[in-house]
């Protein structure tokens, strides 16, 4: 099984999952990382994918078995979530 997650309009980053864990497989982007215990956690520097402080993120997430979808979150479009203005924390 595979996730598949696309952030922004960069390339698509695909984990894969073995015993025990998960690990970035293909990436076109630097310093992706991601770990899976219950929860897949997937770190992305929003300044690689041309995201600017307080300027939202957004990202479609699918599950891939034997080379075929399986489920999609959203099933159209994009899920977008608000970023943080560094600026405005200081």
């Amino acid at each position: 099984m595979q996730v598949r997650v696309k952030v922004q309009e960069s390339d698509t980053i695909t984990i894969g999952f073995q015993q025990g864990g998960a690990s970035v497989l293909e990436n076109g982007l630097p310093h992706v990382a991601c770990a899976f215990a219950r929860i897949l956690e997937l770190k992305v520097p929003l300044d690689s994918v041309g995201v600017l402080d307080g300027g939202g993120v957004r990202f479609q997430c699918s599950v891939w078995q034997g080379g075929l979808p399986v489920d999609a979150v959203p099933q159209q479009g994009w899920l977008e979530l608000k970023t943080t203005d560094v600026a405005k924390l200081g």
